[in-house]
């Protein structure tokens, strides 16, 4: 019973962790396109390379991340002036996406192709992309901002590639730098 306790304790932790460290991740951006507080962030590099570092209660995580962010970023656009409800309603589209972000996750079991890079990649690559463009739908409907045209596809396909492939590499490197020490022991 103690030892469950403090699985869950751990885990929580961990789970907290994650939310926080996404949240700082997420901060580091690039922002592409106009009129609109959409971003590419370290966000969602923290988040993947974490779950697969340490397997996790993923959709808790994505859940409490998305939660974190958005009370993250609201909390930084005030600071800038930006009135409360402005703020909400700019950040919450950013929460979907960590949400669906981490249900794609779930759903595709990721956790299965930790040693297989090449579909690992490729599945996390589309989870994002999903994510991504729902996150864009959401913000269609309840922001003034335009739709996504097929060059700004491109742009969310290619980044998408982008970083799950570069997770991926340094998960890869990790995992290679683990059987090396093994071998070594050996």
């Amino acid at each position: 019973m103690q030892s469950k306790l403090l699985m869950t304790r751990a885990s929580l932790t961990w789970i907290f962790i994650i939310a926080v460290m996404t949240a700082i991740g997420s901060e580091i951006k690039i922002m592409p396109f106009a009129n609109t507080t959409f971003r590419f962030g370290l966000g969602t590099i923290v988040f993947f390379l974490c779950t697969l570092i340490k397997p996790t209660p993923i959709i808790l995580a994505g859940v409490a991340t998305s939660i974190v962010t958005t009370i993250f970023r609201v909390i930084n656009s005030t600071l800038h002036d930006v009135p409360i409800a402005e703020s909400i309603f700019n950040h919450l589209p950013a929460g979907l996406f960590y949400v669906l972000f981490a249900v794609c996750l779930q759903i595709l079991d990721i956790q299965q192709y930790r040693e297989k890079p090449l579909k690992l990649g490729l599945l996390v690559a589309f989870s994002e992309v999903i994510s991504n463009l729902a996150e864009q739908i959401f913000r269609f409907f309840v922001q003034t901002y335009t739709f996504l045209f097929l060059h700004d596809l491109l742009i969310l396909l290619a980044v998408a590639l982008l970083r799950s492939f570069f997770v991926v590499g340094i998960y890869s490197s990790i995992l290679i730098a683990e059987q090396k020490n093994g071998y070594k022991k050996c």
